[in-house]
């Protein structure tokens, strides 16, 4: 089993999927109920319980089995220094969940090098990589969360070896994303 997550405030989405690509995909609502400590805890904890009740239930169900690879949306850039404490406070409990539940599984993946895995382009805007996933995958999605938390599952799937890259610009992407940095282009001299 692979999971995909998208975090977000209002709706965070997470894909659970097979070696096959048969999926699950589900939108946890996080919205806010109170603005005291205790209520934005009660609420990512909310989100972390929903995370691990899909989980349990796709292994139970749907044969998926453990995970052997997860990959969660990093941070935009774009957030910088206004970024909101609780977008900060539910990726830390989203990914100290995942590590506590499923150790050395997840790979955080930077927006841009998932907009450039779905659509080639690295500042795609959420309709194109929406429309590239649909258009490659044949996956209609109910929102652009949904459309990450897909893109997210499929980028775990090929970081764990189960289905390789289907173009240049995904193992690009994959290299980037287990690396850190881009492959070296070569120039038709062979030069970098």
């Amino acid at each position: 089993m692979f999971l995909g997550i998208d975090q977000s405030l209002s709706n965070t989405a997470i894909c659970v999927m097979d070696r096959e690509g048969k999926h699950s995909l589900r939108t946890i609502d996080g919205k806010r109920v109170g603005s005291s400590i205790r209520h934005r805890i009660e609420r990512y904890e909310t989100i972390c319980a929903m995370l691990a009740e899909l989980a349990e239930v796709s292994e139970s169900n749907l044969d998926f089995g453990q995970p052997s690879g997860i990959c969660i949306e990093g941070y935009a850039p774009s957030f910088g220094r206004a970024m909101q404490t609780d977008v900060i406070e539910l990726g830390y409990h989203l990914r100290l969940f995942c590590h506590m539940k499923w150790p050395d599984l997840t790979t955080e993946i930077p927006p841009a090098t998932l907009k450039q895995w779905a659509s080639g382009v690295g500042n795609a805007d959420k309709v194109r990589v929406a429309s590239a996933l649909t258009n490659r995958y044949r996956v209609e999605f109910g929102s652009s969360d949904e459309a990450d938390a897909y893109a997210l599952a499929r980028m775990a799937m090929q970081i764990g070896g189960a289905e390789l890259p289907a173009t240049d610009f995904q193992r690009q992407a994959i290299h980037v994303a287990v690396n850190g940095k881009p492959k070296p282009v070569k120039t038709r001299k062979g030069k970098a």
